[in-house]
């Protein structure tokens, strides 16, 4: 009987040990999966308000949207929205500039991780062109209930509305990523698309998507008065870009 308790005995040991040994492994897995992972960091002044006409409102979180102001700073999170025959021209920190084309609704987005930034600009509808500088390291893109479009250096035209969504790319490359994981490489003068039903392809663009995203691209050239964040007064030049 007393050989049979310590045998009974000994296998509860056993057992206990096994379990705190995987509790601990899987412990230590977890830990290792978290430090690999950068700490990214929501940033300020992610773009600049560097031009509005007629229509243009600007929200921070869950305030009302209100009349955007040229020189306005964007932080992340922060909404976009224009309406009928209206336009507003957005820069980034990293020199990028976008154009929100009429009746758009966009959300921008920064964050920072072992100094590189990540910047996001989500659109709810709408219509936008770009001309994205490329840092290395770092990601610029467009999202949209269909597709996500990341952006190397180039300038296009990224829609999405009720139909599906699309990116035109008139110089450089993009690629061009459906819900449901299908990826296109965009090249110059091409023109990738999924629609409502999922059905998404890639071709050469018309010669109508080429001049639309050619005229949604255009910018300045102006200047731009607006305070920092220590209330100093600063000026940016915008040159023309076409």
């Amino acid at each position: 009987m007393k050989l049979s308790n310590t045998l009974s005995m000994n296998r509860i040991i056993l057992s206990t040990l096994a379990l705190l040994f995987s509790v601990s492994l899987a412990t230590a897995s977890t830990n290792k999966t978290k430090s690999s992972e950068p700490n990214r960091t929501p940033v300020a002044d992610v773009a600049i308000v560097i031009k509005t006409v007629k229509d243009v409102q600007a929200k921070s979180g869950n305030m009302p949207f209100k009349p955007a102001q040229r020189g306005q700073n964007l932080n992340s999170g922060d909404a976009v929205k224009t309406g009928d025959k209206s336009f507003s021209i957005l820069r980034f920190v990293d020199g990028s500039v976008i154009r929100v084309q009429e009746n758009s609704e966009i959300k921008v987005r920064g964050e920072k991780a072992d100094g590189k930034m990540e910047k996001t600009v989500d659109i709810n509808f709408g219509k936008l062109g770009f001309n994205i500088k490329q840092k290395p390291g770092e990601q610029f893109r467009f999202t949209s209930p269909t597709s996500v479009a990341s952006i190397k250096g180039t300038n296009g035209a990224y829609n999405s509305d009720s139909e599906g969504s699309s990116l035109t790319i008139v110089e450089g490359k993009g690629e061009f990523e459906t819900k449901d994981g299908k990826k296109y490489e965009v090249n110059s003068g091409e023109t990738a698309f999924v629609d409502n039903k999922g059905q998404s392809g890639k071709r050469k663009a018309t010669q109508n998507e080429l001049n639309s995203a050619t005229t949604s691209t255009k910018t300045g050239p102006f200047k731009v008065r607006f305070f920092d964040a220590d209330g100093n007064e600063r000026i940016i030049e915008i040159p023309e870009q076409n």
